[in-house]
């Protein structure tokens, strides 16, 4: 019961249990305007192999609801004043939770909404965790899922791709998610080493940042429905053997330190701010100037910290230079050389919405002819 349900109904140690009549109305609108008032948190993570999904089913298991950014209102099917699974039944590989429990009883407080998402506006005033990984390791887990979907003969054909909503190659793209989020005034930045390193001293910094208490024998159960070689199991997929490597995959890598190479370049201040160290050893290159692009991309006006209104200075940007080039292999080639299952998918359709409109912005501004 609420604090502002047991400041109406509260009496010494009596409580009004009515449900019908005039009481079980009241009772009715104190429940919605809970729910109402419950407090939105955000957690981000990059449109890669992050481990995310632990945090989230950390989160399900101790009684906190978490919906997705993109499908938030089919997500969940309330039966009862009970959750059980809609549409986050896509997940369910993922998620150890919706197999383990027919049903969730969540607390009405918060709610956390996840998402492969940037900094939008309307997130400024919210808290919000990003759960992120070294680039090294999860761009390239991410091409081990898509190469055949793009058709891209290597990893570092790969990295060129562009990203359907922001239009940068794959690296430029981890770069930006991550620099306009460590903009944000109520960001926490989790990463999948941090988890790997002490699963409880993270998902504990996590509730802490969101401002959730949660009892410790919850946090216990939480954790061990949420472990990794649970999750194996539950698959039928082998057990890593005792002193497997978990992480760092990328030192192990014969034949991609040219990529390596070029993710730490591209991307070497913002690994440092997040703490992870680089081989290269050299200074960081200045970043180009994200401005134009991000006037030229109808997808940035509703980022925060996004580009301002104002003139393209085009000469010699680095990330409009590759977006047309990488149109003009389109016009040239087509899809002609990806697999039908990418041109099918929702992010081809995105891909190609979004460069025709940057496109024409480009031409509009006589930037091509």
């Amino acid at each position: 019961m609420s604090g502002l349900r047991q400041a109406k109904y509260g009496h010494g140690n009596c409580w009004v249990t009515k449900t019908s009549g005039i009481f079980g109305k009241f009772d009715r609108f104190l429940r919605e305007t809970d729910k109402a008032m419950a407090r939105i948190v955000y957690l981000a993570t990059p449109w890669l192999p992050t481990g995310g999904h632990w945090l989230i089913n950390c989160l399900l298991e101790s009684g906190v609801k978490v919906s997705t950014y993109r499908c938030r209102e089919k997500d969940w099917l309330v039966r009862d004043g009970r959750h059980y699974v809609g549409a986050y039944e896509r997940f369910k590989s993922y998620i150890p939770a919706f197999s383990d429990n027919e049903s969730f009883l969540f607390r009405d407080d918060v709610e956390v909404i996840w998402g492969h998402v940037f900094p939008y506006k309307h997130m400024l005033c919210n808290k919000v965790t990003v759960f992120t990984r070294d680039p090294r390791d999860a761009l390239y887990l991410q091409y081990r899922r898509e190469k055949d979907m793009v058709g891209a003969a290597t990893y570092k054909d790969w990295l060129r791709w562009p990203f359907h909503e922001s239009l940068l190659d794959a690296v430029d793209n981890w770069d930006i998610f991550h620099r306009l989020w460590l903009k944000h005034p109520s960001r926490f930045f989790c990463r999948y080493e941090d988890y790997k390193a002490d699963a409880r001293a993270t998902f504990e910094q996590v509730l802490d940042h969101f401002g959730i208490e949660v009892a410790p024998e919850r946090v216990e159960q939480a954790l061990n429905r949420s472990s990794y070689e649970r999750y194996l199991e539950r698959q039928g997929r082998p057990l890593p053997a005792p002193g497997t490597q978990v992480m760092d995959f990328w030192r192990n890598r014969e034949g991609e330190e040219e990529c390596v190479a070029e993710i730490e370049k591209t991307a070497a201040t913002v690994m440092r701010a997040l703490g992870y160290e680089l081989t290269v050893g050299k200074p960081a290159v200045a970043a180009p100037d994200i401005m134009p692009h991000m006037l030229l991309n109808p997808f940035f006006r509703d980022i925060a910290f996004g580009a301002p209104p104002g003139r393209v200075n085009a000469k010699g940007n680095l990330y409009i230079m590759k977006v047309i080039a990488f149109y003009r292999i389109l016009q040239k080639k087509g899809l002609s050389e990806t697999n039908e299952i990418y041109r099918e998918c929702h992010t081809c359709r995105e891909l190609l919405e979004n460069m025709a409109a940057y496109i024409d912005n480009c031409n509009r501004v006589g930037i091509i002819r």
